[in-house]
């Protein structure tokens, strides 16, 4: 605790604003520092696909809010899924063809494993993917169509039920809620 001297109210007051600007400043860095490593927590949660999600994050800071925003067109339909609607073909065609390759291991199977890094929508999506092109094969080969033929099939599916939801933000809360915590109580000892 800090004990502190004035003559007077006026001087008490300079004193207490003084203070309460220091610690509005402190406190702001604080929250600045939780939101640049917060927008590391949330990317560990992002579905990857291209990263066009993930690289779309930013902190929007107003001087009063600091916010993590990302700011891809389909950032909330991932959150919170979506209605139905339709996607554009040619987008879901790269998508089956980025997953329908890394569901393959270093042999031509299909992946029993991947990496963290790899996002957390892809290894379930990979093996689908993989399974599905798996079963249109004959004699060995795929048709090339193949993969527009499983991107109509989830075109239609979308169309019909919409998308589920990933809550790659919400379920990150408690880990920025806790990191949050630990920044403030440390920028209050200082």
């Amino acid at each position: 605790m800090k004990n502190v001297q004035v003559r007077g109210l006026g001087q008490l007051e300079r004193v207490l604003k003084r203070d309460a600007d220091r610690l509005k400043r402190k406190l702001h860095a604080a929250i600045r520092r939780a939101a640049s490593s917060g927008e590391r927590i949330v990317d560990k949660r992002v579905p990857k696909a291209f990263g066009e999600l993930k690289d779309s994050g930013v902190i929007f800071d107003d001087g009063d809010v600091v916010s993590i925003i990302y700011m891809a067109p389909h950032a909330a339909a991932a959150e919170v899924g979506s209605r139905p609607h339709l996607v554009p073909l040619d987008e879901l065609v790269r998508w089956v063809k980025l997953r329908g390759m890394q569901a393959l291991d270093d042999k031509g199977g299909i992946r029993k494993s991947f990496k963290r890094s790899e996002g957390p929508t892809t290894p379930g999506h990979a093996r689908s993917i993989g399974y599905r092109l798996r079963a249109m094969e004959q004699d060995g080969s795929l048709a090339v169509t193949a993969p527009e033929q499983i991107a109509r099939a989830i075109q239609h599916a979308i169309l019909v039920n919409g998308t589920v939801p990933h809550w790659y933000a919400r379920s990150s809360l408690p880990e920025l809620r806790a990191d949050l915590d630990r920044k403030i109580r440390q920028a209050l000892k200082t």
